[in-house]
């Protein structure tokens, strides 16, 4: 099973975009918090555009028990591509 969500870490909180349906999002959240080892919160469009500009989007992708971050240069996929960081918890940038 792969499970994957965009999130952003700004001031250390994880920001996670608003979901799509109330329990899509719960499943959601408390996989990431798991995997993270944090708790997050949810962005409202507008706040997600506004971090969006001035923060990395990350993508958590967990495929087969294997977690991974990944770092999307600033999500606008400019030809600079994605690379891994790992182990998620120690790595991201603030």
């Amino acid at each position: 099973m792969k499970r994957e969500t965009l999130f952003i870490k700004a001031d250390k909180i994880y920001y996670l975009p608003r979901p799509t349906s109330w329990l899509g999002g719960w499943a959601r959240n408390l996989w990431f918090d798991r995997a993270m080892k944090s708790k997050s919160k949810i962005a409202s469009p507008g706040f997600w555009n506004t971090l969006q500009n001035t923060h990395d989007v990350m993508r958590l992708v967990e495929k087969d028990g294997v977690v991974l971050t990944l770092c999307e240069e600033r999500a606008e996929f400019d030809g600079a591509g994605t690379y891994l960081t790992w182990p998620p918890t120690e790595e991201l940038k603030d």
